[in-house]
């Protein structure tokens, strides 16, 4: 326990070293311009070699990093005990803490840097995530241990990558100067984007759960505190003496107490038109039943239609804790809609649903027109890789972009042992986007 203790503090320090190079970078960029701006004849030798070396420092340590990540996630399929495992997982935490940091000194904005940048960050949210399941030595799982031993693999594709320009550094370049490898940084970021150094978007409880952050709705009119009041009675059927209590807002939302079936309960609207965002119901579930999926997914889908929600199909359910968590999507004229994601929370002692985030859904939903599609589900299906053995295709709605939809064939099929999604957009044949599946032993794909 003590050399775990160890390595943790070690750890960290190592991801605030790199947090202090990002600062030190911004400090000695200031220096240089000052040096510049009240002493233009000054060559600033010195302050040019510090930026320079304060870039290769964090270069070379985001490349040792990612490369211990690799090694880590490679080292825990030997393991065999979970404290072992969870040892590892938080160097993988800890390393991709540094990387992000050391990243973050670097002009990454393209779209392979911002991909590269989420990529490290999911991989050490779930290795902090798997850590945590392990706290009491459980060993983690045979699925669990695979899917890191492939993140891993994924993880060396991206280290041989990043490698790639000490060659130009052993070679006499620098970081700084008119041909210097900080001006190709960009470039060798946007390979990250290419099918040959591809990586999957990690997901954990089904396709696009994070939803599309940005909002594709023009509504801008507003409604009083009363009538929002009214339509959260309306929602609930709660009688005209139920207090609804408003509690807190923002620009766009209110959120109000009130008490659902004798327990607390918190619910946010839109303040455009008094659209549900979500709710939360202060219930605990001590003595959980063994519900079925179908069951589980028959009563919630039952009481979305009494919250207004029409044409949802479940895409994800997970069991933990005593709870459900149950992920839909809309469904219309045979499409997926993934941009209009409900989440459902539901209790396993009742298959009561306690929680509702439809943030999504109340900014995306709307009428969509779509255009011809181009290419038949053969050829989609032809563009998949030829490891590929599909399982499941279907039309999709995915987000692409900041606020743009794309329709697409979803392929859902395994390589290797591992789960993905392909979508191929339908106008074009192009492939826009591949979802690799964390499978848990709590958590079932519907499909």
């Amino acid at each position: 326990m003590e050399k775990t203790n160890v390595d943790k503090k070690d750890k960290t320090i190592k991801a605030l070293i790199a947090t202090i190079i990002v600062i030190s970078l911004l400090l000695i960029a200031a220096v240089v311009a000052f040096a510049v701006l009240f002493n233009p004849t000054s060559p600033t030798v010195e302050a040019q070699n510090m930026l320079e070396g304060t870039y290769q420092r964090a270069y070379y340590n985001l490349v040792a990093e990612v490369n211990d990540m690799s090694v880590d996630l490679k080292k825990i399929d030997a393991a065999t005990s979970g404290k072992t495992e969870q040892e590892y997982l938080y160097e993988v935490w800890n390393a991709g803490q540094g990387a992000a940091a050391n990243l973050s000194s670097f002009d990454a904005s393209g779209e392979g840097g911002e991909k590269l940048k989420k990529f490290i960050n999911q991989v050490q949210d779930y290795a902090y995530y798997l850590a945590k399941k392990t706290s009491e030595g459980n060993p983690l799982s045979e699925n669990e241990k695979q899917n890191l031993f492939q993140i891993g693999q994924m993880l060396e594709v991206v280290s041989d990558n990043l490698s790639a320009i000490q060659d130009e550094l052993k070679s006499g370049k620098s970081f700084l100067g008119s041909d210097g490898v900080l001006k190709s940084l960009p470039d060798m970021f946007e390979n990250f984007v290419e099918p040959d150094v591809d990586y999957p978007t990690l997901i954990y409880d089904g396709p696009f759960s994070d939803g599309d952050e940005k909002s594709v709705s023009d509504k801008t009119t507003l409604i009083s505190v009363e009538k929002a009041q009214k339509r959260v009675k309306d929602i609930f059927s709660l009688g005209d003496n139920t207090a609804v209590e408003l509690v807190a807002e923002t620009d766009d939302m209110y959120c109000f107490k009130t008490e659902i079936d004798g327990s607390e309960t918190y619910v946010n609207v839109t303040k455009s038109d008094a659209e549900l965002l979500g709710f939360t119901v202060t219930k605990r579930v001590d003595a959980p039943k063994d519900y079925s999926n179908d069951e589980i997914i028959n009563a919630t889908l039952e009481y979305s239609k009494e919250l207004g929600f029409e044409n949802l199909i479940a895409v994800w359910v997970e069991k933990t804790d005593g709870y459900a968590y149950v992920n839909t999507a809309v469904k219309e004229n045979g499409v997926v809609i993934y941009p209009d994601i409900v989440k459902f929370k539901v209790a396993l002692d009742d298959l009561k649903v306690l929680g509702v985030e439809a943030s999504h859904y109340a900014k995306n939903h709307k009428t969509r027109s779509y255009g011809a599609i181009a290419i038949s589900e053969s050829d989609a299906v032809a563009k998949a890789d030829e490891r590929m053995q599909i399982k499941n295709v279907r039309l999709a709605v995915i987000p692409y972009g900041e606020k743009s939809e794309r329709l697409c064939y979803e392929l859902n099929g395994e390589i290797n042992g591992g789960e993905y999604f392909v979508y191929i957009d339908c106008a074009t044949g192009e492939e826009l986007n591949i979802l690799y599946v964390v499978n848990s032993d709590a958590g079932q794909l519907v499909l």
